[in-house]
Formats: C-alpha cells, sequence, structure tokens
C-alpha cells in the first residue's frame, strides 16, 4: 500500500512539474502584434571564426562557464536583422538559462561598434515599431503556473525593460518600469 502511494505522488508530481500551459497562462503568453516573419524554427550553431571581427572581443570578458575564463568552440543561437538595416543582430545562448528557459545576450553594430544591446532569458517575439528598432517581449516561466513577460524598447543604443508583466495562480500583474533620471 506504502510504495502504491509513493508511486502515486510521484506520477502527480511529475505531471504537475512538466504540465502544458493551461488556456489562461496560454492567453498571458501571447504576445500582441509580434511579426511571424521574425520568428525562428532552431537555433544556428556558431564557431568563433563565424562571428563579425569585433564579437570575439566583446565577449571574451563574459562567463562562458570554463574553469580557465575561454570562449566555447561553439557557440548556440540566432541571426535576425531587427532594425531591417541589411546587418544582422546575433542572439547568443548564454550559461545563465534554467527552468524559466534559454538565457541570451543579443549583439548589435551600431555606428561600427558591437555592443550587447539586450541580455534576458526565455522566448521571445518582435513586435515592429515605427522607429526602426522594434519591441522585444520576452516570456519565461517562474515554476509551476508561474509566467513573466517582459516588454523592452530600444533607447540611447540598447533595449531598455518599459513593462513588466507576471502571472501566478490566475492573477496578472502588469508594472511600467520608469525611466531612469538624467542626471
Amino acid at each position: 500500500m506504502k510504495l502504491t502511494s509513493i508511486a502515486a505522488v510521484s506520477m502527480f508530481l511529475a505531471s504537475s512539474a512538466c504540465a502544458d500551459p493551461t488556456e489562461d497562462e496560454e492567453r498571458f503568453l501571447k504576445i500582441e502584434g509580434a511579426d511571424p516573419s521574425y520568428r525562428v524554427r532552431e537555433m544556428e550553431t556558431f564557431k568563433k571564426s563565424d562571428f563579425p571581427a569585433g564579437i570575439i572581443d566583446l565577449i571574451q570578458g563574459y562567463d562562458w562557464g570554463s574553469a580557465d575564463g575561454s570562449l566555447p568552440a561553439r557557440f548556440q543561437g540566432y541571426r535576425l536583422d531587427l532594425n531591417k538595416d541589411g546587418q544582422k543582430e546575433y542572439f547568443i545562448e548564454t550559461i545563465y538559462g534554467g527552468s524559466g528557459g534559454p538565457a541570451f545576450m543579443v549583439l548589435a553594430c551600431i555606428r561600427d561598434k558591437w555592443s550587447v544591446i539586450l541580455d534576458f532569458q526565455g522566448g521571445f517575439g518582435i513586435v515592429p515599431t515605427s522607429s526602426g528598432w522594434p519591441k522585444i517581449v520576452s516570456t519565461s516561466r517562474g515554476g509551476g503556473g508561474t509566467f513573466a513577460k517582459l516588454h523592452f524598447e530600444f533607447e540611447a543604443g540598447q533595449y531598455r525593460e518599459t513593462i513588466r508583466e507576471s502571472y501566478g495562480r490566475g492573477i496578472i500583474t502588469k508594472k511600467v518600469i520608469p525611466k531612469a533620471a538624467k542626471g
């Protein structure tokens, strides 16, 4: 009897931890206005030699999980032309992903210099704007039935979080993030 109870509890916990989102959760995770032309189906693999000049120097100082501080031989990610200028930006997966999804750094060449314009975790959607640089909305999971949706807009050479939404046990909260005061 005890063994049957343990098995039943184990099956319940396993199914609960990996459950698909409910209809309400799916509605929350939907990114309004996301442009399907930006949708990526699978990650690309990049060798260091695949990157344009300047990217390796930029990412050399980041933590890639090696004991000696060296860069990995290969990277995973996406290339998307966010602002439709003919030059693709790189979404490179970092080591900081987890249960909320993979983590990415977004690299762009602005005024002939590569820089990190955004770090985020989870899935994402691209919402076009009239300004050239689209909005990016990331979605991630924070445990069973808990989700987050972060909205980013491009300002002064990088993306800034503008809205933070969360969903937990049927309750949605939304916080507008004010711009930092100029000093």
